[in-house]
């Protein structure tokens, strides 16, 4: 079977601020492990497919990074963007080319940022995947994790009716997709007991991900088509050409500018954790805690201190005195000190900062 991986390694992970930053995004970094989680995301496809049949798609600025971390990467399994434009673009232009070196390639496009739990059931699941995407015509595949929160920063579908021939554990469609909705509607959808997260892991062939791009997002896929015309000579990221074509695309993620209006969304149910490591929440669910409920990496001494998070990069000590519910990261850079609440609103925060930052002293 002619099947493909294709890492989503682009994003500047600004919620994982000031750990992550522009210059080295979370993708880069090692949070949970000595490995950084794109290092963590290629091994783990390593147990799926050969080397040869694994690629990165990134940004120029970060192909170095690629390199260095994923040494043994040649850097023709490296799909460089010209200008960031969010995953749509990002997929689609890995279609184009994988489409154009292999005869319509079951594609599995996934975020180098994900904490998966059991590595051999991931592995059976997009193994199964792929084989039900190789099969069937113009069908998308996700992976969905049966919830255990009700969380406003994931994407969410709702089971559709199962078909009378469905094997236990097999392939339900989607009935209905929600992208990160409000509190409100994220208790009232983990309730019901028919919904599931959405992994952000796609299992599709190429040409499927381009017929659906036509329909749903016809300027997109307008470039895309120009950019694939062009001459090979023209193709490059360096090209202009494709550098200007590009850069007028609109920001758009896959999840509201394809799967979400897509008819023939499948999904697998799959059991094992599994976690977006989209912000500083996320280590409170995944790594220890102490008896006082606190999640500390790095140096740190506490007196009265719980239910925290506490991330320090640095070998100076974080001291902390009766606080509670926060997450303290400290770098060489900067120290961030937010409450948990506001962890999902921390990008918009981050902009008044900056901004405040330009106008002058705080």
């Amino acid at each position: 079977m002619n099947v493909k991986a294709v890492i989503l390694a682009g994003g500047q992970g600004t919620r994982f601020w000031p750990y992550s930053s522009s210059e080295r995004p979370k993708q880069f970094l090692s949070v949970l492990e000595e490995k950084t989680m794109l290092q963590a995301t290629y091994q783990r496809l390593l147990q799926l497919l050969p080397p040869e049949d694994i690629y990165v798609v990134t940004l120029q600025t970060y192909v170095p990074l690629v390199s260095s971390q994923l040494p043994q990467l040649p850097d023709y399994q490296i799909i460089v963007e010209p200008a960031a434009r969010d995953t749509a673009a990002a997929i689609g232009l890995a279609a184009i080319r994988l489409l154009d070196q292999s005869q319509d390639p079951v594609l599995i496009t996934l975020p180098a940022d994900q904490y998966i739990g059991d590595n051999e059931a991931y592995i059976s699941a997009l193994k199964s995947a792929a084989d039900f995407a190789a099969q069937e015509r113009r069908v998308v595949v996700t992976l969905g994790i049966r919830p255990d929160r009700a969380d406003t920063g994931l994407g969410y579908i709702k089971a559709g009716p199962v078909p009378p021939d469905t094997e236990p554990g097999g392939f339900i469609p989607a009935a209905g997709f929600t992208e990160k909705p409000p509190l409100s509607v994220a208790k009232q959808i983990y309730a019901d007991g028919m919904h599931y997260w959405n992994s952000g892991t796609y299992i599709w062939k190429a040409a499927t991900i381009l017929g659906l791009m036509a329909e749903h997002m016809p300027r997109l896929h307008k470039t895309l088509h120009q950019i694939r015309n062009l001459p090979p000579a023209e193709q490059t990221p360096a090209s202009l050409t494709v550098s200007k074509l590009y850069e007028q695309l609109e920001k758009q993620s896959i999840d509201y500018g394809v799967i979400e209006k897509c008819s023939s969304l499948f999904m697998l149910p799959v059991h094992f954790k599994w976690d977006d490591l989209g912000s500083w929440g996320a280590l409170e669910r995944i790594s220890p805690s102490d008896s006082s409920g606190n999640v500390i990496h790095g140096k740190h001494g506490g007196s009265e201190t719980d239910n925290c998070t506490i991330f320090n990069d640095t070998d100076t000590l974080i001291a902390t005195v009766g606080i509670k519910d926060l997450v303290i990261v400290k770098t060489d850079e900067a120290t961030l000190i937010c409450h948990k609440s506001k962890l999902q609103n921390i990008r918009h925060h981050l902009e008044n900062v900056r901004k405040a930052l330009q106008d002058g002293p705080l």
